[in-house]
């Protein structure tokens, strides 16, 4: 169960982080498309600082969990900003290298029902995010900012290997196609 306020001022990324996540949604139009792999705070701390059209697409895997941030969303009145999507799968840990094992019938997940050709702004902070990364890397605009959480763990080397390396925090890097 969550340990933190469900609310708009919590997300559970470090400080810098928390400054590059507002700063790129800031630089963005008024009208960008955004999408997030692994849904939670970081929902609703990305959905209240979206401004015009800006909005959201946010794949989760779990659907308690899904569940639980669609609810939350609804409270703070943040869900017409937010497309939440769930792809039920077996849960595969958390912050380990299992996370990474593609599972069988997740196609859904790291390649969702989504026009890529708008999307300017990815968030991944998911599951499979090699699978993630690689499924969506020849569908990005060349314009799009992927933005690729615990950046410092080794075993997202595959998929970040397809992009640009950018400007990389502890534990955040940004990243282009």
């Amino acid at each position: 169960p969550p340990t933190h306020a469900w609310d708009t001022d919590t997300c559970l990324m470090s400080p810098d982080e928390i400054r590059a996540i507002d700063g790129s949604i800031r630089q963005l139009p008024d009208d960008a498309q955004l999408v997030e792999f692994g849904s939670g705070y970081s929902t609703l701390y990305i959905a209240s600082r979206l401004r015009g059209t800006q909005h959201l697409t946010s794949v989760e895997h779990h659907l308690a969990w899904h569940e639980t941030v669609v609810a939350q969303l609804q409270r703070l009145t943040l869900s017409e900003r937010v497309t939440a999507i769930c792809v039920s799968l077996p849960d595969a840990g958390y912050a380990n290298r299992q996370e990474e094992d593609v599972l069988p019938d997740s196609d859904a997940y790291f390649l969702p029902d989504v026009d890529w050709a708008p999307i300017r702004w990815v968030l991944v902070d998911g599951i499979m995010r090699n699978a993630v990364l690689t499924t969506m890397h020849p569908k990005l605009h060349p314009e799009c900012v992927v933005y690729l959480h615990d950046a410092q763990r080794e075993w997202y080397d595959t998929g970040r290997a397809l992009y640009t390396r950018g400007w990389c925090t502890n534990l955040l890097q940004q990243l282009t196609p």
